[in-house]
């Protein structure tokens, strides 16, 4: 047996798997069945180039390591060399110890490489084992000294049972514990849980779903220097899982919020209290915060000015009030707000919808800026009492001393007038009589002295009734009368004149029980008015009605008319139509003192008028 043969029985009864490569090309000389399994092959490669045979095995580093031994005739190894293979159509993973040795000839030339292949899987895979269990201690230490730092409670609840495998100091000291507890169950080691059985519930929850926990300021009694105490907590229970996929305890990280929550629900404390006193006091409050002036509580004394209910709170002021735009408070706001500085103003006027109406209203209000802990406004208090009452009377009697003033300087004048034309009547009579007792001017003469002295008698009554008024000295002295007996008896002067007709229409059986001068005061101040404002106007119509339970008077002229701005204003008192005096006379009291009768009968008086076609001033009488 020569040496080529002794080395073809070597390689194909080895247990090793061993291949022989002969020529530069390395063509497959002789394999055994180790090899053919490993390369998952038959005998047909043989005669092939290795490059071309098994062509998923001939990589470039390979081909590079074959060159080298077979150039330089030394040998070379490559350890632990991974090998997958497809067996049973699943890929399983192999290690081999390859030697590459060169087989020389015997003047020394190279004339192939033996390839030997051992299988060193098993141990390959023990070291990596060891080198697992290695990193998984290193990882474990890492992470229990990871828990034992941490700046946060962080433990490690291990079973169904919750055993305690790990808690940092952090976790002790927020439970009120030390390490004695480490591997008591949970239960045990926190007895004070047990009447807390929620905690558990989430624990175990935590553990049979695979899902984690999230708990913020959560409330929990602890035990902590003998003492029960209210702690809060912000927590997560998370579910430890082995690498099969099943959990195997439940890792806890929390942290102490209880200065944080108690110092909230003091805060929230401190503002119901707050709240409650804007509620409860008695001067309209509203707390208004941020820019955009949310409302945040509106008493119900400010509801009431605002003329709101409580649908405003929480909304914008400029939204809630929309009245407010173009008003000067939004923008006194806003100020406030910027230059944290109070704001006060007295009997301010401000236009806002009450009762659906947008109407004015007097207000003595305060703007008071609240700062935060780093001195920033945050919120402005509004505090207001609704002065309009009192503003409108000062500006009631401020305009009724105006017309005082004005009636008196009127009133002067109004005398003044009859009195000079009177006296200049009498000067003149005195001469006629002394040097012509006989002339004809002196019966006009005397009539003008006649009607000087009616408007001067006239004026003086009026002064006199309105006197009285003001005192509460005017009595009734009520019997039955025809109304019509009173027109006609009333009128003799208009008549007199023969400029004007009157005309009585309607019922003039009516009777009224009244007093007849005071009625008669009110007719003649009535057909008087209809003369003085229609000159032009020969006829005035006078009708009687009765209206239900009522008897109703009135005087229709067919003169100027009335402008309905200075309707309402007709019987007030000294109210004149044409303020300036110039075109009419007259104190403006006649229909004051004429409502004011009407008014102790228990009686209604009014005015309808269209300018430019007349007026009819009437009133009524209960029957």
């Amino acid at each position: 047996m020569n040496e080529f043969e002794l080395l073809h029985t070597v390689i194909e009864e080895s247990p090793i798997a061993m291949a022989l490569c002969t020529g530069r090309d390395m063509t497959i000389s002789l394999v055994n069945k180790c090899m053919l399994y490993i390369w998952q092959k038959d005998r047909s490669i043989i005669g092939k180039p290795f490059r071309t045979a098994i062509p998923e095995s001939y990589t470039p580093t390979l081909d590079q390591h074959l060159k080298k031994v077979y150039n330089s005739g030394k040998s070379f190894e490559i350890p632990e060399r991974r090998w997958d293979q497809i067996l049973n159509n699943k890929l399983r993973v192999f290690y081999y110890h390859v030697i590459l040795k060169p087989i020389k000839e015997a003047d020394g030339s190279t004339l192939g490489i033996l390839i030997t292949a051992i299988d060193v899987t098993a141990q390959v895979q023990a070291q990596q084992e060891v080198e697992v269990k290695e990193d998984v201690y290193q990882n474990d230490l890492r992470f229990r000294n990871l828990i034992a730092q941490a700046p946060v409670a962080i433990g490690l609840l291990h079973g169904w049972d919750m055993l305690v495998e790990t808690a940092n100091t952090s976790l002790l000291e927020l439970w009120g514990k030390d390490e004695s507890i480490i591997g008591l169950n949970l239960l045990d080691a926190l007895p004070e849980i047990k009447e807390q059985p929620f905690i558990m519930d989430l624990l175990h929850n935590v553990y049979a779903t695979n899902k984690p926990h999230y708990g913020y300021e959560t409330l929990a009694r602890m035990h902590r220097n003998d003492v029960l105490e209210d702690a809060y907590f912000n927590f997560v229970y998370w579910p430890v899982t082995e690498a099969d996929g099943k959990v195997s305890g439940v890792m806890i990280v929390a942290s102490e919020v209880t200065v944080q929550i108690k110092a909230k629900l003091s805060l929230e404390e401190s503002e119901q209290r707050f709240k409650s006193l804007i509620l409860e006091a008695p001067m309209a409050t509203a707390l208004f915060t941020g820019r955009e002036l949310l409302i945040e509580v509106a008493n119900e004394a400010m509801l009431k000015v605002w003329g709101k209910d409580a649908s405003v709170i929480g909304r914008p002021l400029a939204s809630a009030l929309p009245e407010l735009q173009g008003q000067p408070f939004l923008q006194l706001l806003d100020e406030v707000y910027t230059s944290g500085l109070a704001y006060q103003n007295n009997a301010s006027k401000a236009d806002l919808v009450v009762d659906g109406k947008l109407q004015p209203f007097y207000l003595n209000f305060t703007y008071k800026p609240l700062l935060d802990a780093n001195g920033l406004v945050y919120g402005i208090i509004n505090t207001a009492i609704d002065v309009s009452r009192q503003v409108k009377a000062r500006l009631e009697l401020e305009e009724l001393s105006r017309k005082k003033d004005e009636f008196l300087s009127v009133a002067s004048h109004e005398l003044k007038t009859p009195l000079t034309s009177l006296k200049a009547s009498m000067q003149l009579l005195g001469r006629l009589f002394n040097t012509d007792p006989t002339s004809s001017v002196i019966p006009v003469f005397i009539k003008k002295s006649n009607i000087s002295l009616i408007k001067i008698l006239t004026l003086i009554d009026d002064l006199m009734h309105l006197s009285k008024m003001q005192q509460g000295q005017i009595s009734l002295n009520k019997r039955w009368f025809k109304l019509s007996d009173l027109i006609n008896d009333c009128c003799d002067h208009i008549r007199a004149q023969n400029m004007h007709e009157l005309v009585l229409k309607g019922d003039t059986e009516l009777k009224v029980y009244a007093d007849f001068s005071r009625i008669d005061q009110v007719v003649v101040n009535f057909v008087n008015n209809a003369v003085k404002y229609a000159p032009g106007s020969k006829k005035i119509i006078l009708r009687i009605e009765k209206k239900r339970d009522n008897a109703r008077m009135s005087v229709q002229d067919f003169g100027i008319g009335i402008p309905s701005d200075k309707q309402e204003h007709l019987f007030d008192r000294y109210y004149r139509v044409d303020s300036s005096g110039i075109q009419f006379s007259g104190l403006g009291l006649g229909l004051y003192i004429s409502a004011e009768i009407i008014a102790r009968h228990g009686g209604k008086i009014g005015v309808d008028s269209t300018p430019g076609k007349g007026s009819t001033f009437w009133f009524t009488l209960p029957l």
